[in-house]
């Protein structure tokens, strides 16, 4: 069995649409697909959380997430949590006994604003940062951006992007509707 976690963005109706519509995805198995249980990441969904915030205070942004609701349908629990930042929200599906983290999925959506485009940014920033080293250097940091895209306009041109780091992959892509997705998980 596997748990999902839905970080949720806000009471918004507009966020709390695009929740829906991940966990909507999430049940057709078209982006979120089940991990065995043996493989996964090396922390539990609790110290990915807080590795997640501590990502974000090495950023300087004062970002958190925490969860906030736990619901169990018998094949997974979907815990949702509250971030103080309307602009992005994550999903992690995790092994149910070990509560081991398998799957990350990130999801950004932005206003048009500068400010919402960077909260993105630190956002996938924050991600890779918790799952190789949430005090990462700024060089390092800045790799990040560049491989996924976001400093150098690729993701823009091609919509989507794959890169490898450190034994994990991800997968970023980029839609008008829904935002910047960015799907993290071991290779196997």
């Amino acid at each position: 069995m596997l748990i999902i976690v839905v970080f949720s963005l806000s009471d918004k109706p507009q966020i709390s649409q695009k929740i829906k519509a991940v966990q909507h995805v999430e049940k057709k198995g078209q982006l979120i697909k089940e991990v065995k249980d043996q493989n996964g990441f090396k922390f539990t969904i609790e110290e990915f959380l807080q590795r997640y915030n501590q990502a974000f205070s090495v950023l300087g942004r004062n970002i958190k997430a925490s969860i906030k609701e736990e619901n169990n349908n018998g094949k997974y629990l979907t815990i949702q949590a509250l971030t103080n930042n309307k602009n992005i929200g994550l999903v992690v599906q995790a092994n149910n006994k070990t509560r081991k983290v398998q799957l990350i999925t990130f999801i950004g959506s932005g206003d048009g604003t500068i400010q919402s485009g960077l909260d993105v940014v630190f956002g996938v920033s924050a991600v890779v940062m918790a799952i190789e080293d949430p005090n990462m250097p700024v060089e390092q940091r800045g790799e990040i951006v560049k491989a996924l895209g976001l400093s150098n306009g690729k993701l823009s041109e091609l919509g989507k992007l794959s890169a490898e780091r450190n034994g994990t992959k991800y997968s970023i892509s980029l839609s008008d509707s829904i935002g910047t997705w960015l799907v993290a998980e071991p290779i196997q």
